[in-house]
């Protein structure tokens, strides 16, 4: 019975509350359990909301905020020597205005195509420290290489679309094109992190840190763990 009375709590309480998950239009989830007659009681109410509101905090999109105090922290350590590439989905985390020094930093561009190039020309001086491998061949919109097409307008992929199709060996081009100067930090999630691993340690790069970003895994560009890999 307790557990019912809670779980009528925690029902009702995400209609109360805008926890950034729920996706149904307001008052369309019910306020008591399906096929129950028990409507929640402010009591259950406010214990389902406190419960919600204690855990999901917790490990909750966590370590996209954490992963910037340990940038903050490698770069006040070593301004000069610090230097991250995201390979998380472009914007997955916050960007300068958590870390407050001028290190270079860089995701992969994930723009529209008809925004890619306008959006290379404004970056162009602070993503210059850092080359990247030339486009990947231009796609039509069933996914056949343009040179086979018939006649079907091709599409150029984005930076972060050229990365997904072979990641190790595009982040092989990148640490040869950037030799001897490569970015100290690399910062993605666990599942892609786990694919790059042999890869990455013959570039003489050690995991450095992991750190925890839900209890279950809800949406693909957001995996449970996020980790840091360093250039030792």
């Amino acid at each position: 019975m307790a557990a019912a009375v809670l779980l009528g709590g925690l029902w009702a309480s995400f209609d109360m509350l805008d926890v950034g998950i729920n996706t149904c239009p307001p008052g369309s989830l019910p306020t008591s359990l399906p096929g129950s007659q028990h409507a929640p009681s402010a009591g259950e109410r406010i214990a389902g909301s406190t419960l919600i509101s204690t855990s999901f905090p917790l490990p909750y999109c966590r370590a996209q905020v954490g992963v910037m105090r340990v940038i903050e922290r490698a770069a006040a350590a070593d301004p000069a020597g610090t230097s991250v590439l995201f390979l998380t989905p472009c914007h997955a985390t916050p960007f300068y205005s958590h870390v407050h020094r001028p290190v270079p930093m860089r995701f992969l561009d994930c723009s529209p195509p008809q925004h890619a190039a306008a959006t290379a020309a404004l970056n162009q001086q602070e993503q210059a420290w850092l080359r990247l491998p030339a486009a990947c061949p231009a796609t039509t919109p069933d996914g056949s290489s343009a040179s086979h097409s018939s006649g079907a307008v091709a599409v150029q992929p984005s930076q972060r679309q050229c990365f997904e199709r072979d990641p190790a060996a595009y982040v092989d081009a990148v640490l040869q094109l950037n030799a001897p100067v490569r970015p100290r930090l690399l910062v993605g999630y666990a599942p892609l992190m786990a694919q790059l691993a042999a890869p990455l340690k013959r570039w003489g790069y050690a995991l450095h840190q992991r750190l925890p970003n839900c209890w279950v895994q809800t949406d693909e560009d957001s995996p449970c763990e996020l980790q840091v890999w360093v250039l030792q």
